[in-house]
């Protein structure tokens, strides 16, 4: 599998991740749950892609874990920087989006 799909994935979870989290923290930003899902992975993809290069670095341009892939390892640093975005970029976005929605449509 190659490294690209690897930093995909892994930002894509950590991203629901990272919303869930929130979402048990602050019950106030809850979309649901396939609302939660789809908000995290995206906040995910874009916080793991940022920190891994930019988006360019997840949709197939060079990244620190490509080149260590293709020479044959694994770059941890790389791998523990797109979950740590991942989580975060996830859970800034569920905040956002849960706030907008909270403040759009008053309950």
């Amino acid at each position: 599998m190659s490294s690209m799909i690897i930093n995909l994935v892994i930002s894509l979870l950590s991203g629901a991740g990272g919303a869930r989290l929130l979402v048990g923290l602050l019950k106030k930003v809850n979309l649901g749950p396939v609302g939660n899902l789809v908000v995290g992975a995206l906040g995910g993809l874009l916080g793991g892609g940022a920190t891994s290069g930019g988006l360019g670095g997840l949709l197939g341009g060079a990244s620190s874990a490509a080149s260590a892939a293709s020479a044959g390892g694994f770059d941890i640093g790389s791998i523990v920087s797109t979950l740590a975005g991942g989580g975060i970029g996830g859970a800034v976005l569920q905040l956002v989006v849960g706030l907008l929605k909270n403040a759009l449509f008053k309950r």
